[in-house]
């Protein structure tokens, strides 16, 4: 039972790092990532009926 419980903690150490590098290449890729204006926006994006209708 004891190394059965050192193998779970062994994975959820490499879960925690796999993890914590992923979101630490997230947040720089983020990082560069400007907010475009409503323009800018409306020109990428398709409109959407559902989302300009006021409910």
């Amino acid at each position: 039972m004891q190394k059965a419980q050192g193998n779970i903690q062994a994975g959820l150490n490499q879960l925690d790092d796999v993890i914590g590098k992923r979101s630490r290449a997230i947040q720089r890729t983020l990082k560069n990532i400007e907010s475009a204006s409503q323009t800018d926006t409306n020109l990428i994006l398709p409109e959407s009926d559902d989302l300009n209708e006021e409910g």
